[in-house]
Order: structure tokens, then sequence, then C-alpha cells
């Protein structure tokens, strides 16, 4: 099943005016959090390396139309972290302008992914968005 990226973002707006803008962030990352651990998980099952999954999971995003993703950096011991950035995130181009960070379904798919896959919650930071004008989006994870 596809969903327009402008769905999601309106899904974003609405609920930001309802509910305001920090739980709507909350909705969005658990959001994206459940559907990549889910999917990181069967991969583990079949047994592919954390570098496979990896690379299988930022492709697959791609493929969905949801940005090119490049790891930056992972370290994955006891207070690692990981720094991944995504260019042409849709959901910042569809959500326009905005002051603060807005790719928070990125976030939380993200943030998915390395907890499952390494056994430890981490918490992700969105540090540049290009909705706000950068030239592509961070996203800077550390363990918990």
């Amino acid at each position: 099943m596809l969903i327009r990226p402008e769905t999601v973002v309106e899904i974003q707006k609405v609920t930001e005016e309802l509910f305001g803008r920090q739980s709507a962030a909350e909705i969005l990352f658990r959001s994206g959090y459940k559907g990549t651990s889910l999917t990181t998980t069967k991969l583990l099952q079949q047994g592919m390396s954390a570098e496979e999954i990896i690379d299988s999971m930022f492709r697959m995003g791609g493929e969905l139309g949801w940005g090119v993703f490049e790891l930056l950096e992972l370290g994955a011991e006891e207070g690692g972290r990981f720094k991944v950035a995504v260019s042409n995130s849709p959901f910042a181009g569809v959500y326009g302008p905005s002051a603060v960070p807005v790719c928070h379904l990125l976030r939380g798919a993200i943030a998915g992914i390395f907890s499952t896959l390494f056994q430890r919650k981490f918490n992700c930071d969105e540090v540049m968005c290009s909705a706000r004008g950068e030239e592509r989006c961070l996203f800077v994870g550390t363990v918990l």
C-alpha cells in the first residue's frame, strides 16, 4: 500500500491543529518507529546482517519515495550513536517552510531500525531539516 506524502503531511497538519505540534510529532514518530521495527525484526529472523538490513531498509525507503538515505556514522556500542542524512525528503518538501524540523515519520522510522537492530532504545533528533531551508535532513540518534 502506498500513501502519497501529501496525505501524510495533511494528517500531520490536522493533528498539529487539533492536538498541538508536540503531540503530532510523537504520533508520527511512533508510527514510523512501529513500521520499521516490524520490518527489521522480520529481516533479522531471516538471518540478515546488520549491514544488510540497514542497506535494505534505506533502499526500501528510497523506493517508497521517502528520500535518499545515507548512513554517515554508526557506533552501536553502549553510548553509541548514529547519523543519517536524508536528501529530498518528500515530507519536508510538501510541508513547506517551517521554523522547526517536520520529518517526524522519518525520525521514528530511522530510530525503529537502529533500536530493533541493536536491541537498545535510541533517541533520534532531526538536527537539520530541508523545511527550514537546509540542504538536507540530518538525524542523530543516541542510546537512551
